[in-house]
This record gives structure tokens, sequence and C-alpha cells, in this order.
């Protein structure tokens, strides 16, 4: 172990639900100021339940990490960031569900030093042993911890060649990977990082012991915050493990017009000669506020996340001055000319005032830290429509039409 580079300590923090202005999130950047690589000659490391040791195959460490199912790995390791590394590491997690994550001497992922660990994966999110007294998780309704799975100590495994050695991550099987200056998770925390990340500048060459953690999906993410939010309203959030800490970092602000056209009622001409018709269009639009999943699905917000959405509304008032309504009223009125046996109606595309906001989350012992990008679409009333796009339409009018407007 060594004494850290730098006093910000990754350590755990009362939960909270912060509004913040425009600062910045701190966020776990790449950088060259890194220390070197420690390594001078080619070392590929395996740790699982029944094997620690070395090889100078990068071919034999995949394999022995894999149970001697992907065989074919290079015999040094390929370049990062490449499709051939994608396609590997995807074949490395189905051959091997226990895989949690690899260690790398260098940053970017790169580096004659290479530690393949398989220390359990990390698919769930939630530990199936935890008390369910002390749940404080919010995960499919339930309260529940953020799952953290086994930690090593590097001084005690693979020869300690990996103990202050490690300058980039990637985590397998949904793990993040987080580090420490001394044994057991102690000294200097630094939050969890997942797929190809750098560690923390202060962290180089400085983990002497590594923990693993479920990487929560922007869903559970989003769920903690409203938990976290909840705990802190109504008072109960200091006498429970904690949760996760929620700030928020308002985005921008655009005007833009709604993919949804709305339809006026149509106007019929029953007479033998032109016609001038005066339609509108005067309703109450449901306002929107969403956020996409990994997958690019959009998880809409109307139901649950109470809590959530006051953070984001709260943000939204403070940084625009803009009060959020469920819904707004879309008007418009126009006249038009309609042929003979023809209907007339107004059709509108209302201007939105798109915010976006995003909540930086932090979830205690040094887990993981994630962004979450909310959209708040908001259909701005009839006074305000500079952009919205007005079109009037005509068309022939059927029996059912003549029935009804004649």
């Amino acid at each position: 172990m060594r004494k850290p580079r730098s006093a910000a300590l990754g350590r755990p923090l009362l939960a909270a639900l912060t509004l913040l202005g425009s600062s910045a999130l701190t966020v776990l950047p790449a950088t060259s100021a890194h220390a070197a690589d420690g390594f001078t000659t080619p070392t590929y490391c395996v740790k699982t339940s029944t094997i620690d040791n070395c090889y100078t195959s990068f071919t034999s460490a995949v394999s022995a990490a894999t149970n001697n199912i992907v065989n074919d790995a290079p015999a040094t390791m390929p370049a990062t960031y490449t499709s051939s590394w994608s396609t590997l590491r995807t074949r490395m997690e189905q051959a091997n569900s226990s895989l949690s994550g690899i260690l790398f001497s260098d940053v970017n992922n790169t580096g004659k030093g290479v530690a393949i660990f398989a220390q359990g994966g990390c698919q769930a999110a939630t530990n199936p042993n935890y008390d369910p007294a002390w749940n404080n998780f919010l995960i499919n309704g339930e309260h529940q911890k953020l799952y953290t799975y086994a930690g090593v100590n590097l001084n005690t495994v693979m020869g300690a060649r990996f103990d202050n050695k490690v300058n980039s991550v990637l985590g397998l099987n949904k793990c993040a990977i987080g580090l420490a200056t001394d044994p057991n998770h102690t000294g200097s925390v630094w939050p969890a990082a997942g797929y190809w990340s750098n560690v923390p500048f202060s962290a180089s060459n400085g983990a002497t012991s590594i923990r693993f953690f479920h990487s929560p999906t922007f869903e559970e993410a989003s769920k903690a915050c409203d938990y976290a939010a909840q705990a802190k309203r109504e008072g109960w959030a200091p006498n429970f493990p904690q949760l996760a800490v929620c700030k928020f970092y308002p985005g921008t602000k655009q005007v833009v017009l709604s993919d949804t056209r709305i339809d006026g009622g149509a106007q019929g001409n029953c007479t033998l000669d032109n016609a001038q018709r005066t339609v509108w269009i005067d309703q109450s639009v449901t306002n929107s506020e969403s956020f996409q999943t990994e997958a690019g699905q959009t998880v809409k917000m109307e139901l649950g996340f109470g809590d959530l959405k006051t953070g984001l509304e709260l943000s939204m008032k403070e940084t625009w001055g803009r009060t959020w309504a469920t819904t707004s009223r879309v008007a418009t009125q126009d006249v038009m000319t309609v042929r003979p046996g023809y209907k007339g109606w107004a059709t509108l595309r209302p201007s939105i005032e798109r915010y976006t906001v995003t909540t930086g989350v932090t979830y205690p012992d040094g887990g993981p830290q994630q962004n979450v990008q909310y959209k708040m679409d908001f259909n701005t009333p009839s006074t305000e429509m500079n952009t919205q796009e007005v079109g009037l339409v005509t068309a022939l009018m059927t029996d059912a039409d003549r029935t009804r407007m004649c």
C-alpha cells in the first residue's frame, strides 16, 4: 500500500437529494499523466476460486480463465477499443459467467501486465442473502441495498505482482471495479468503474485492494435516486444503511417541434359553392418526462418516480424559471376555403421546450458513479407558440360525414 497522491477521497456520504446549479460533474477522466507501466515483460495472470497463476502467453491466460473453452485468443493481448477485443470479451463472459474483471498495468486498457479475475459475475443487482430488515435499495418495488461482490487484496494474490501497479480496468459480467489504497477496501477509496476505464490519477499505481460491484442500469439508478429522495423527505435516511447520493446538473434547453400532430374537428361544406369555414384546435396536451435505457428504449416517468420527478422539476424551475405542469393547453384558429362536398380542418404540431437534466448518482462504499440524462418535454402554451407548425387540410366528405355535417 502507499499514501494517496490526492486528498480527494471517495468516502461515503449521507444519502441525500441535492440540487446544484451549473457545477461540472466530476467523472473519472482518461489522462496521459498516469505513472508508467510497472511491468517490463508480458505477464498475464488469472485468479479464480481454483487458480492463482501467471502465464507468459495471453492465449494460456484466457484459456485458464474460461475453463479451457476460449482457446484461440492471440498470444499477446490485442489492442483495446477494437471489435476483436469486444468480441473476445463477449466470448469470455459467455464461457465463464463468474468472470468479474480485468486489471491493466497501463492506461487505456493496455500494458504488459494483465490480471483476469473470476470472483463471481455481478449480474444481480441485489444480494439474495441481504438482511430484509435493512433493505434499502429500490429494485422492482423492493427496498434493497446495492449488492457488493467479492473483494481481493492484490498484495496476497498473483505473487503481489499487481499490488500498486493498476492503471486501468475492464469490468466483466456487469461488474464495476473499485480500488482502495489499503487491504480490505480501506484507506483512500475511489469510485468503482466498469467498461474501458482509466483509474483516477490519484489512484494510478496505488491500489492494494479491489472490490467488485454490480453496475446498475439507468432504471436502477433512477429508482435509487427516487428512493434516496423519499428517505430524506420522510426523515428516516440516517437510520438506514446508505442508499445513493444524487445531484442534478442542468443541461440544455431547446425549442423543437413535437413529433405528434394534433388534428382539430372537421367542418364540412354542404353547399354548391366554395365556402369559408372557421377551423380551430383547443386541447390539453400531456407533457412528458423520460429517460432512455442502455438499449435505447424510452421510459416515461408519468407513473412512479415521484420524488425523482420533484428533483428534476425543481432543477428546471431554478435554472430556467419554468414551472412544470402535467399538461399544457395548445390552441390555434384559422379561416379556410372549403370546396363543395369537401370538409376541412386544422392540424398542428406544437412547439416543445425540451429540457435536459443530468443526474449524477454515487453509490456507497466506493461503489460506481453514474450519470443518467433525463429529457423533459414541455408543450408551450398557445401564447408562446412561435415555432408551431399549423396546416389546413381538406378531403372529400364520406357518406357518414354528410349524415353528420349536412
